[in-house]
């Protein structure tokens, strides 16, 4: 719940406080945050199938629409709290949405740092407040990156699942946001058909070259920073074709503190080892807090496609059958 505290006009001694989930702050120019927000549709409103046993038709009585919500924000380091769900609700008309983040909420797993914001979509539990079936809400976890941004703020990525009792967002739409926490504005909206390609992951939304003001980038990887740092280190180490007994030790480090579980799928994949060599090598591989241009990604999806090709003809000329 927010408060506003306004003094009295003739009362100059006594400031104004904000209070966010119980939380109170003195207001600065720097609560002021803008970014941009997409939704995508995961589950449509639909008339409960009665002929079904009650436990098999839905949580609840009312039927309700699903939306997910992909973002960024550009805001002060200190304004949102990161690897929490937020609460989150819409209110407002067609043309005058608007969206209430929470500043501070109830902290994720430490083991989601090895996920994509995607993938914590699927530990959300969503909690309506009272007369929740009748309002748009959900929740939000906001996570650092190093996107470019304005001196002295900081970029996060966020992920949402918002429950409405209709549809009232359109999908593929991308929003810009401005204003508090509290009381952001969605307004220009732009259509990105190409925004959720049919069959596609989100993470695949968050890597495409649509985020941003002025020249648009894409986030290369949403992996929790300290996950990602972590990896910057590993992948090159378990990439050596002769590791030192150093070598040896750092990567047994980095593996116990689980930040590099995410790294370790393809460990005895021989070819894929090859082709991480080869990208190191050649400068071909983009450290995962890269946020590329579509020029920048357009390079190096050509590069990486040329140096498959090379691969997989070196792989079928070894695998072919040798005769005497």
């Amino acid at each position: 719940m927010v408060s506003i505290g306004i003094p009295w006009h003739h009362a100059p001694a006594v400031r104004r406080v904000v209070t966010f989930n119980s939380a109170t702050h003195a207001p600065r120019m720097t609560d002021f945050i803008r970014g941009q927000i997409i939704f995508r549709r995961a589950v449509g409103s639909a008339t409960p199938d009665y002929s079904q046993p009650q436990h098999a038709r839905f949580e609840s009585r009312h039927p309700f629409v699903y939306d997910i919500g992909l973002a960024m924000i550009e805001c002060d380091p200190d304004t949102f709290a990161d690897e929490q769900l937020l609460d989150l609700s819409l209110s407002g008309g067609p043309d005058s949405r608007r969206l209430s983040i929470g500043t501070r909420g109830e902290r994720m797993d430490p083991d989601t740092k090895i996920d994509k914001l995607d993938g914590l979509l699927t530990r959300m539990q969503i909690k309506p407040p009272f007369l929740g079936a009748l309002l748009c809400c959900g929740g939000m976890v906001l996570r650092k990156t190093r996107f470019p941004a304005s001196p002295g703020r900081i970029v996060m990525a966020g992920a949402a699942l918002m429950r409405s009792p209709i549809e009232v967002v359109p999908e593929r739409e991308m929003f810009t946001l401005m204003g508090t926490p509290s009381r952001l504005t969605m307004g220009s909206p732009e259509e990105v058909p190409a925004a959720f390609p049919m069959g596609s992951a989100l993470c695949q939304t968050f890597g495409a070259p649509i985020w941003g003001f002025g020249e648009k980038r894409a986030f290369y990887s949403t992996l929790h920073l300290d996950c990602i740092d972590a990896g910057k280190e590993y992948v090159p180490l378990t990439a050596k074709e002769e590791p030192t007994d150093a070598d040896r030790v750092r990567i047994a480090e980095l593996e116990r503190t689980g930040l590099v579980d995410a790294f370790r799928w393809n460990k005895n994949d021989l070819l894929f080892n090859e082709f991480k060599r080869r990208a190191i090598a050649d400068g071909i591989a983009l450290p995962l807090d890269s946020y590329p241009t579509a020029a920048e990604l357009k390079v190096h999806s050509a590069s990486v496609s040329d140096l498959v090709r090379e691969l997989a003809d070196i792989f079928e000329e070894e695998s072919r059958p040798r005769y005497a």
